[in-house]
């Protein structure tokens, strides 16, 4: 699908929609101007940001691909895309992206009970009463306490 893009008031470029797999992809492209551009979608009385237009050579281009839930944030049925949000329609903001999980560490086993990841830490099985100095500094491994020492 194709919709008008409209900044400062005139039409001046187009914004596709298009499925890719499971994906949808939002491709804008209007005239190089100066400063930021937000590319707003509006449709249904609504209002969402799509994303902030970059240069590139001498046209302005955004893409998104969004997954079907991200893309249920914005309008289902778009009109138009702007550089500004309309007065008096429902501003919908994305919600962010959920920080990425931290990658789990992979501890290996000594037969002494410690443990030592790749990159040389040891762990040292602790148990501690919490007035000790040391207890800020445990770390649970597998539903263990371990003190932690570098190389």
């Amino acid at each position: 699908m194709e919709y008008p893009i409209v900044i400062e008031g005139r039409a001046c470029g187009r914004l596709t929609e298009s499925r890719d797999g499971l994906y949808t992809v939002f491709r804008a492209e209007c005239p190089r101007r100066d400063g930021l551009i937000r590319l707003w979608l509006h449709g249904g009385g609504q209002n969402a940001c799509l994303g902030v237009l970059s240069p590139c050579g001498e046209r302005l281009v955004l893409t998104r691909r969004l997954s079907r839930l991200a893309r249920a944030e914005f309008p289902a049925r778009i009109e138009y895309a702007s550089d500004r949000p309309e007065a008096g329609a429902e501003v919908r903001e994305p919600r962010p992206a959920p920080p990425p999980e931290p990658p789990k560490e992979a501890w290996r086993a000594l037969p002494d009970g410690s443990l030592i990841a790749a990159d040389g830490r040891i762990a040292l099985p602790a148990a501690l009463p919490p007035s000790s100095p040391l207890a800020g500094h445990l770390l649970t491994i597998g539903g263990r306490d371990y003190l932690v020492f570098r190389p």
